[in-house]
């Protein structure tokens, strides 16, 4: 694997400026200036990233995942430290023995480039993309500025969650989409604007909770001339109103503390989610019992440590009757930005979807947004294809067994998860892709049987690493490759380590089960204060 360290800035400002300015007239019909004008606004949905210093170089260093404690000693990709000793018989003999000396080696690796990349800055966890700048959690992208996880896409600025989408402004959730503008949850659709819940859709402004529609304003369907007209018109306001502010208003912003019209009762849209304990309950307890050959208590037990670093997901009534589920304040998702009074069920956002302005609303700019909040309600739920006996799993994309998940896409047995993808019996982890049985795991990809790793891809039955790839049978390890039979990336011989690691398991399973929490984790095992 090549492994591409952050380029200087200057060229690559360039040409993200020509990138910027270009998107710009594909999506707004004309450049309207330079990108450095909009910095501070294309930074209001992006997650700010760690930015800490190099305890090798004292070089600025980005961390995508920024959990990690205040004293740990964080290096740059291609950075080296010292060469350490293998720890001793008296280091290894107890968890807490370990955990101090662990905590004197560890360091967390930021500035992560690697694969075929190039023209990367002040970025992290970047692979195979090129032309990036301050993002972080790309793979096979690039022309990209400020955003955040994204996969398979080009020309995005400040932009969260997308998925092989092109030409992105200022949006989240994007997937299989082109030409978006300040909208959220837009997938298999193209030329969307200031939109929120908008699927297999195409030419759409300010419009909420839409499924295949097309030349609409305010939800109202136009003949095409027509539309097209006033859409000229409104991009010609929006772009002057740009140019002046540098920036606009959300349409979050725009429709809250403004009174609901619709007065009715949804309740009866309320869906039947009866679930099946049972089988999350041994889904869990399988895991558990693979990684630590004990029988846990119930999954709600151990819900609280479970979602530490994940999103957890609340509920409430919404204006209308129904359950509507919401990531909590604080995650690192936009739709918590979405007004309280206005958040809604899936079922209810479809139903509230008919709700329609009236053509003397959508002919100006300022109408539109002193009109919006007649049709503006939100939802932080997407449901399609398979779904078998899940709760509390606002996105559901054919998955099964899924409990208290944010975001299960072809995913099997989950609980406690945000972006369980393409993965069976995972707890507590968050954007974890193609993995099984993994409880506390973070940002890695084809992972089996461990626990509390994160940044890591294609290890197996591994505990506390972080930044590792290929890794079998090991513990306490990063910034490795390659080990097998691994305590502190020193190699053991097969029969000392599994002896070793039989004692530290019995010791972490009966904590955990003593005290439904295990303090000790990966983001705090650099720190030398932590004790399991």
């Amino acid at each position: 694997m090549r492994v591409v360290s952050n380029e200087s800035p200057s060229g690559l400002s360039t040409t993200l400026d020509k990138s910027w300015k270009s998107t710009c007239k594909i999506i707004l019909g004309r450049e309207i200036g330079e990108l450095k004008e909009y910095t501070d606004w294309l930074n209001d949905y992006y997650h700010p990233f760690g930015i800490r210093k190099s305890c090798v170089s004292g070089e600025n260093v980005v961390l995508s995942d920024d959990h990690y404690c205040s004293s740990a000693h964080v290096i740059s990709q291609g950075e080296e430290v010292k060469e350490t000793e293998p720890l001793n018989i008296n280091e290894i003999k107890d968890i807490d023995s370990l955990a101090d000396a662990i905590s004197e080696r560890w360091t967390y690796t930021g500035n992560k480039v690697l694969g075929n990349s190039s023209e990367v800055k002040q970025s992290d966890s970047i692979t195979n993309c090129q032309k990036i700048l301050d993002s972080a959690n790309l793979q096979y992208s690039s022309h990209t500025y400020r955003s955040f996880m994204g996969r398979e896409c080009k020309y995005s600025f400040g932009c969260t969650y997308l998925g092989k989408s092109d030409f992105v402004i200022r949006s989240t959730a994007v997937f299989k989409a082109s030409r978006i503008f300040e909208s959220h949850w837009a997938i298999d659709s193209s030329d969307i604007y200031f939109s929120f819940n908008c699927a297999g859709c195409h030419d759409l402004l300010f419009c909420f909770n839409q499924r295949n529609k097309r030349n609409c304003i305010g939800n109202l369907c136009l003949p095409k001339d027509k539309y097209l007209l006033l859409k000229q018109k409104l991009l010609g306001e929006i772009t002057g109103y740009l140019e002046t502010n540098r920036s606009l208003p959300n349409i979050f912003d725009i429709t809250r503390n403004k009174p609901i019209l619709q007065k009715k009762d949804l309740s009866h849209l309320e869906p039947d989610e009866t679930i099946n304990m049972n089988e999350i309950e041994k889904g869990f307890s399988s895991t558990f019992k693979l990684l630590f050959r004990k029988e846990p208590a119930k999954i709600d037990e151990y819900g609280d440590w479970l979602s530490n670093y994940t999103l957890k997901v609340k509920e409430k009534k919404s204006p209308f009757g129904c359950k509507a589920l919401f990531p909590e304040t604080g995650g690192r998702t936009n739709i918590t930005l979405a007004p309280e009074e206005r958040r809604v069920s899936e079922n209810e956002a479809l139903e509230l979807g008919n709700e329609k302005l009236a053509e003397e609303d959508i002919y100006s700019f300022n109408s539109l947004c002193d009109n919006l909040h007649k049709i503006a309600f939100f939802t932080a739920e997407f449901t399609s294809g398979k779904r078998e006996n899940v709760k509390d799993c606002p996105v559901i994309y054919h998955a099964s067994n899924a409990y208290k998940t944010y975001d299960s896409t072809y995913g099997q047995h989950a609980g406690y998860c945000s972006m369980s993808l393409e993965s069976e019996y995972t707890y507590g982890c968050f954007k974890i892709l193609s993995s099984k049985f993994c409880i506390n795991c973070y940002n890695s990809t084809y992972l089996t049987r461990c626990f509390e790793v994160d940044n890591s891809t294609k290890c197996s039955d591994s505990y506390f690493c972080h930044n590792s790839e290929a890794l079998a049978d090991c513990m306490f390890c990063c910034n490795v490759k390659g080990l097998r039979y691994a305590i502190g990336n020193f190699p053991l011989p097969p029969a000392k380590y599994k002896s070793i690691k039989d004692s530290l398991l019995e010791q972490l399973g009966d904590r955990i089960l003593k005290n439904n929490v295990l303090e000790m984790n990966i983001y705090n095992i650099g720190c030398s204060e932590v004790k399991a």
